[in-house]
């Protein structure tokens, strides 16, 4: 696989698949016309779904974990690689748990983190893709959870003690607007609309961008959907599924070839709508 963060601006794709080595250097070159070679990204892809996405988040001091919580990823969008998560709950998962918090001691961190795995099921091993070491986009769930990261960091910066949390409460949270079009694009509707119908009858619900106080973000987030949504995804889709270059074939000859005799040779010309490159002409084929 892959990846640049600066790629998804100029194409609104987080990532590319690739299969074998001539996909590779194919989809390579398709991103050498976004970015420069040496900030590309390849990548081990691991199979699965949000079923198989995890986060360790915690407070810590002194290299100390002081309040934690596991939380399912369970939606994300785009789809395959999601730029980011769209709806996420709070699960027990005890391996998890104790390789987040082995990591995040082992390096002394202070402050909050979230530390992001994965479930491999070709060897049952739950892998780190990434370590968060800020606020992470949905960390509001924690709030919902009895959590609540950045205030109980801001009492530690400050100097106020925090006593450490040892349980939390089971909470939900989701992005309006990109979790309606996930769970659109997904392959089981029927059971992503239950998770998500049982987490809002739990009362532990917590919105990302809508709130009574201050409904602007969300508005304003439709908006941008509403307007430039459609196109981002053409874009993407172009990317992802590139058009296959047009092959012209015209024939040159010479005034009289014709009446001598003699078979013109056919002049292949490439073309593609999307190659910024060029159309290579003059390249000749034998019939």
């Amino acid at each position: 696989m892959s990846k640049i963060a600066n790629f998804f601006p100029h194409t609104n794709v987080k990532a590319l698949p690739v299969e074998n080595s001539e996909e590779l250097h194919q989809r390579f070159a398709q991103m050498c016309r976004y970015v420069s070679a040496d900030s590309i990204l390849a990548q081990e892809r691991i199979p699965g779904g949000g079923e198989n996405q995890f986060s360790y988040c915690a407070l810590c001091r002194s290299g100390k974990v002081i309040a934690s919580l596991v939380a399912q990823r369970r939606r994300q969008y785009p789809i395959e690689f999601g730029n980011a998560s769209t709806f996420v709950q709070t699960v027990e998962q005890p391996v998890v748990e104790s390789s987040g918090r082995r990591f995040l001691e082992s390096i002394g961190y202070d402050g909050i983190g979230e530390i992001e795995f994965k479930f491999d099921p070709r060897d049952s091993q739950y892998k780190i893709l990434d370590a968060n070491l800020r606020p992470w986009g949905w960390h509001t769930l924690g709030k919902a959870a009895s959590i609540d990261f950045t205030y109980l960091l801001w009492q530690q910066k400050t100097g106020i003690d925090v006593a450490p949390i040892t349980k939390h409460r089971k909470a939900a949270w989701v992005r309006e607007i990109t979790d309606v079009v996930a769970i659109a694009k997904s392959r089981n509707r029927g059971e992503e609309i239950k998770a998500l119908l049982s987490a809002w009858a739990s009362g532990k619900f917590t919105l990302a961008t809508f709130s009574v106080l201050d409904p602007l973000p969300f508005f304003a987030e439709l908006f941008l959907w509403a307007t430039s949504g459609i196109s981002r995804q053409r874009k993407a889709q172009q990317i992802l599924q590139p058009k296959v270059p047009v092959l012209k074939v015209t024939v040159q000859a010479e005034p009289g070839l014709f009446s001598a005799g003699l078979t013109p040779e056919p002049v292949l010309e490439t073309h593609a709508d999307d190659d910024p490159t060029p159309a290579r002409k003059n390249s000749r084929i034998a019939l």
